[in-house]
């Protein structure tokens, strides 16, 4: 029976195309279609990651999409649909640490996960601050 690996890799291969096309989206202002891009590049990801939940690459991958996520919704100004992007990343962040705790990658995804999740909770509060100062 021939290997899955070669199969994983096409898919992995295929997914940071959806990726890659997604960035170039993203900086050129269409973040509808860079979303559905990401969007495509998760799906992949997380078929490839639930396959082996403990290779940290293919967790690291499913960070990076949430992060790519939580960032087109952050443009949008939709912050929650943002945080709740980044606080997923974040207990994947948490898993590739724990899986490879050494890393000094890991250490930096986790603190800048971090990051954006404060930084947009304090967009939240500002936004609803300023609402509450119009009525």
């Amino acid at each position: 029976m021939p290997s899955a690996w070669p199969r994983r890799k096409w898919q992995r291969d295929l997914s940071i195309s959806h990726e890659k096309i997604g960035d170039v989206l993203r900086d050129q202002g269409n973040l509808t279609s860079a979303l559905v891009e990401f969007r495509a590049a998760f799906a992949i990801y997380q078929r490839l990651a639930e396959k082996d939940p403990d290779n940290a690459v293919w967790q690291r991958d499913i960070l990076v999409s949430y992060l790519n996520i939580g960032f087109v919704a952050y443009r949008r100004n939709e912050f929650s649909a943002a945080l709740d992007a980044y606080e997923r990343a974040e207990k994947i962040a948490m898993h590739v640490k724990e899986i490879n705790p050494t890393a000094a990658s890991s250490t930096n995804d986790l603190a800048w996960v971090q990051a954006r999740i404060e930084e947009t909770r304090r967009k939240i509060t500002g936004s609803a601050a300023a609402g509450n100062r119009k009525k």
